[in-house]
């Protein structure tokens, strides 16, 4: 028991388009864990860390943005069989 409340210690999350974020939270609270998981929106998601790791100046968001597609495409290559999962970004 102690080992499946150690799982749980940290906040967990799920990104997810918009239109699904409702029916993530649905499941959620359906398996009784929907207080222990947050749901964000993607593109509310992707906003907020590229401004962050911006240092919030307009400057560095085209940077953060290519390092953040870059690091997705190598997830994408590492553990997904479908290369038009791909995000391609001409900054």
């Amino acid at each position: 028991m102690q080992g499946q409340f150690v799982a749980w210690a940290e906040p967990h999350h799920i990104v997810t388009v918009s239109d699904r974020s409702a029916t993530a939270r649905a499941l959620l609270e359906d398996a009784g864990v929907g207080s222990r998981v947050e749901v964000w929106d993607l593109q509310q998601f992707l906003s907020t860390n590229v401004y962050e790791f911006s240092g919030f100046r307009s400057s560095g968001r085209s940077d953060v943005l290519a390092q953040l597609i870059e690091n997705y495409n190598g997830i994408i290559d590492e553990f997904e069989t479908d290369p038009s999962l791909h995000i391609e970004y001409a900054s």
